[in-house]
Parts: structure tokens; sequence; C-alpha cells
């Protein structure tokens, strides 16, 4: 059975208008697969990452997690089986990375928060393979920002979810943190059998670590196949025009 799966789907916006980005998606990710979402700016990415994890609504069609349709989840529920890192997460700064991870054990805990000591072993656990132990006692606001966005996955990771969704997680890095993340999120679908979604505009980094990529050509299709299916089959020139074929005179 697939983690996640669409049948149908209709995405975009129906206010003040309604207005369908992409229509008739039929998509679905297992466990053990990283995912990789492309596309060109306003191909509708964030639109669909953000209505197959049910912050958006769909205007037709249904989104089922482990079987189930989305929409008779509870939030908790949600929270237990999907671990979010987006762009626009916020961290207390003064908050140690400790703290912050802890708080990915509220679906299980609530709002009062406190751990057991199974809660604390899924924590030690969460640090050291995210290899966060080294500054789990510093400050969130002493961190670099590859640290930091390692940190947020760990605390999704904390949620001890079926899946990890993140949105333009190598956004602000430099090089070296990008393939640490990238290889981190791999290592995550290999070692733990998560499906992991990432929607990303880091095309040679998708074509490296990705099993499977979703491909938006920012004319209302979405084409799914490995790096090499799509590679063969001219899709990324079609999605990505001249940009992408200055990319590839630049691999080595």
């Amino acid at each position: 059975m697939s983690v996640l799966s669409a049948a149908d789907l209709a995405i975009g916006f129906s206010h003040p208008a309604q207005r369908i980005l992409l229509d008739r998606l039929n998509v679905s990710l297992e466990a053990g697969t990283l995912v990789c979402l492309l596309g060109p700016n306003g191909a509708g990415k964030t639109t669909l990452l953000r209505t197959l994890i049910g912050l958006l609504p769909p205007l037709r069609g249904t989104v089922w997690l482990d079987g189930d349709d989305i929409r008779a989840l509870s939030r908790r529920d949600l929270a237990q089986r999907i671990g979010m890192v987006l762009t626009d997460r916020v961290a207390p700064a003064m908050m140690t990375v400790r703290e912050l991870i802890s708080l990915g054990r509220q679906p299980y805990t609530g709002w009062l928060g406190t751990l057991s000591e199974q809660d604390r072993s899924i924590i030690d656990d969460v640090l050291l393979v995210t290899h966060t132990q080294a500054f789990a006692s510093r400050l969130v606001a002493e961190l670099s920002d590859g640290e930091r966005q390692r940190v947020f996955v760990a605390r999704a990771l904390a949620q001890q979810p079926h899946l990890l969704v993140l949105d333009e997680p190598t956004a602000y890095l430099d090089l070296p943190h990008r393939v640490e993340l990238m290889t981190l999120l791999q290592r995550l679908t290999r070692d733990q059998r998560r499906a992991v979604l990432v929607s990303t505009h880091d095309l040679d980094l998708a074509l490296r670590f990705a099993d499977i990529i979703w491909l938006l050509d920012g004319r209302g299709r979405l084409m799914v196949g490995s790096p090499q299916e799509l590679g063969a089959s001219g899709a990324f020139s079609r999605a990505f025009g001249a940009a992408f074929e200055l990319y590839q005179q630049h691999i080595p």
C-alpha cells in the first residue's frame, strides 16, 4: 500500500474565484522512496505540496494517507503521520536544539509537553541519526543555516512520521550543506524506510539523489519517472527550456 496517493486530484484556489492550477493528477509515494518535486516558478509546486499534506483543500479528487482519506483525519493524527519542514517555519531563537526537537513529540504528549522515558529515548535516537547530538545544548540562534535545517528535520523525525515532506529545504544553504542534507534524506529512505517528498529548485541534487521525480512542466502537466527516464524522454528540456540546455552544457 502507498503511504501517500492522490486520485483524480485538482488543485488551485477557490477564492475569490476558482482557479485550477493542475487537474486530474494521479500519483503515489511508497515507503523507502525519495521523491523530488520539480518545476519552473509558478508551476504549482507549493500548492500541490500543501494540498497533499492537508494544508489546502483539493478542488476535486482525493488524497489518501496510509489508505485513509486525508480529510477524515484529525490534526493530531496527521501530525503523527506526516513530518513537515516548510519554508515558513519559525524557531524560537532562545530555545536549545534539544528543546526544539522535543516539540516534535507534541502529537503524543499534548501541549503540556511532559516527556516520558520513551519520548526521551526517541529524541536521543533522532539526535544521533541527524548528527545533531554534538550541539544539542546550543541555542538555535547560534546555529548556522545548515545546522538549523538539520534540526528542523530532526524535529519532524521526532514525530515518527510515515511521510516526511520538505519544501525547498536546500534554499539559502551552500553546496556542502545542500549535499549533506540530501544525503541525510536519502539515508532516511534507505535505513528507516521513510517516504520522503521534497519540493526543490535544485535540479542538480534532485537528479543525483531522487529515486523518482515528479516534474511539473508549467503548462498544467505532471510527469512521473526516474531521473534517467525523464531525462531520456526530453521532459526536462520541455519543462525548463533553455535553462536546462545551459545546465547540461556545464555538467562535467
